[in-house]
């Protein structure tokens, strides 16, 4: 993790190219830790709290602090969300398509093998 944005800024402070650096620079390289430190109260803003509603277990988050809001949360689980639905699941599902496929090939092929070898073993 980033160290926090205070302590970035006074160890910046202390670098002479910093110090000279036009302010959309010096912006552009400590944003990170201002984003970092964002999501760092968002997610300690956050509980996960167990439901079951319906019979069956599920989780919900929900904020301490009505105050703070949940954006980077929410941004990175559609995220994870996206990738899980438009990347791996495509992926892992023509993975195990290539798989069936194979296995079908060999057991073709294995079958070809002992009906050719069987029908030798016929001739003699």
């Amino acid at each position: 993790m980033l160290i926090p944005f205070r302590e970035a800024l006074e160890r910046y402070q202390k670098n002479k190219n910093f110090c000279l650096a036009t302010m959309e620079k010096q912006r552009y390289v400590l944003r990170p830790y201002q984003v970092t430190d964002q999501i760092q109260e968002e997610l300690l803003n956050l509980d996960v709290v167990e439901i079951s509603d319906t019979g069956k277990p599920s989780l919900k988050v929900s904020r301490r602090n009505s105050k703070i809001q949940k954006d980077f949360f929410s941004a990175f689980s559609y995220l994870v969300y996206g990738v899980h639905e438009y990347i791996e699941m495509p992926y892992y599902s023509k993975k195990a398509k290539a798989r069936k496929r194979k296995k079908e090939a060999l057991v073709a092929i294995q079958q070809a093998v002992n009906y050719n070898f069987n029908k030798r073993e016929r001739h003699f």
